[in-house]
């Protein structure tokens, strides 16, 4: 297609990067059908577009002009929206974008799953919405402006699909409390120039971690070498700047702890962790639903187990629960957890979860295995290793269903049967969507 074509397009679907789907309808018959990337429309609204980017195999269009508006379309609520690469999709209403999330899910588990349409609905329980999609983030990674004047430190987002720094007053979907740190460590180098005199304590990256619950706040700065600085009277600094603002945080540059239902969990700087303290409750008590009724007299595989956090939130209900996790920093995290919350029945483990000889172990194969993957979803090893276990249940819990299904389909030509379905909006304002599935093997 030529560049400067006029092509009419309608969007029907949203992609999980904030984009919309949309199929070409005219005005030339060669290119009706043709599927494109576009950027600002919304499922259902209809454009004039021009060809942006034809290099890869949907090819993206820029939007011209929104001929056909819908219903759910809302102005966003970001001065920065479109250029921060944070939130994808603001110029959709929340309801509206619950639903295309909940779609994206049952499109994924259909097309790429294989499992049939009428199954997807029977199985899907509603979205687990969040109850407040703003100032939800508890964790921030920004980076330095290299185009701020030389004496001048100043910390922003990266753009979509760039390593560019856009800057910003507030975000809306960072906790306030990180919002005010950031604006703090800006304005202690304001006020301290000479501390960044060694080149070697050049700050060029921050990140703050802020317990929601528990009202502390670690962070790290960081120079181009990815090496940890620290500033003398920098947490002081902070601190106060946060109580002028009635945040009474904490502050420290090395761990936080934050609370999940009656859990309390010790969560270090760099270690991974929801970054939706209430969500996060709303997906953990689902998993806990999901249980089997006879959970108690079972062992839980609690595999890429991370901190251990959902092990741990369901350790009361099991007869044991064992992690396996590749960090060994955050299975440290897992260990002092356990001991925190008075947790003797769990045992944490440091490889990878599909190198992992699970016969160390020494007990009855585990009945129930907890799978939490990366995006990349689990590693074909590690589903071969898990069918050899046998377990009665599994339940997977993932960040792109597009993985998801793909791991799904391979459970379920093994005897498993999806029992139920559930999205969670971890991520307001972004095509991500956290799904929880419970299988069970077929008595055969």
């Amino acid at each position: 297609m030529s560049s400067n074509k006029t092509l009419h397009i309608e969007g029907f679907a949203l992609s999980e990067d904030g984009r919309t789907m949309g199929r070409i309808t005219g005005p030339e018959p060669v290119d009706i059908g043709r599927v494109v990337f576009c950027q600002g429309l919304m499922p259902g609204e209809s454009a004039i577009a021009t060809l942006d980017d034809d290099r890869s195999k949907i090819p993206q269009v820029r939007v011209v002009d929104i001929t056909h508006p819908g219903a759910e379309r809302v102005s966003s609520f970001c001065p920065v929206f479109g250029k921060c690469g944070g939130c994808t999709v603001q110029e959709l209403s929340y309801p509206a974008l619950a639903e295309e999330k909940t779609r994206h899910v049952r499109d994924c588990l259909t097309r790429i799953g294989k499992i049939p349409a009428d199954t997807v609905l029977e199985r899907m329980a509603p979205m687990l919405v969040a109850g407040n999609p703003v100032q939800y983030r508890n964790h921030m990674q920004y980076h330095r402006d290299v185009k701020a004047p030389k004496n001048s430190v100043r910390f922003g987002l990266y753009a979509s699909r760039s390593h560019e720094v856009v800057l910003h007053e507030t975000c809306a979907i960072a906790h306030p409390a990180i919002d005010r740190a950031r604006k703090a460590v800006e304005r202690f180098f304001d006020v301290f120039p000479q501390v960044l005199v060694d080149e070697h304590r050049e700050p060029d990256s921050l990140v703050v971690r802020a317990g929601t619950q528990t009202r502390q706040l670690a962070y790290a700065i960081k120079n181009a070498a990815g090496i940890r600085c620290r500033y003398e009277g920098l947490d002081e600094y902070i601190e106060h700047a946060l109580r002028e603002q009635k945040l009474p945080f904490e502050v420290n540059q090395t761990q936080i702890t934050e609370r999940i239902g009656d859990r309390t969990f010790r969560v270090s700087i760099d270690s991974f962790f929801q970054v939706n303290t209430a969500q996060a409750d709303a997906l953990y008590r689902r998993i806990k639903e999901v249980l089997p009724d006879d959970a108690k007299d079972h062992t839980l595989l609690d595999l890429y187990c991370g901190t251990g956090s959902i092990g741990l939130f369901l350790a009361d209900r099991v007869r044991e629960v064992v992690g396996i996790e590749i960090y060994k920093k955050a299975i440290e995290n897992a260990r002092d957890n356990a001991k925190m919350n008075d947790i003797t029945n769990a045992r944490f483990f440091v490889q990878p979860a599909e190198r992992f000889d699970y016969a160390r172990l020494n007990i009855a194969r585990p009945s129930i295995v907890v799978l939490d993957p990366p995006r990349q979803g689990c590693a074909p090893e590690l589903i071969e290793k898990v069918k050899t276990l046998l377990p009665a249940h599994i339940i997977y819990v993932s960040c792109n269903p597009a993985t998801l299904a793909r791991d799904l389909r391979a459970f379920i030509q093994d005897c498993y049967t999806i029992g139920s379905v559930t999205p969670v909006d971890m991520f307001p304002w972004t095509g991500h969507v956290e799904t929880v599935v419970a299988m069970s093997r077929d008595k055969k």
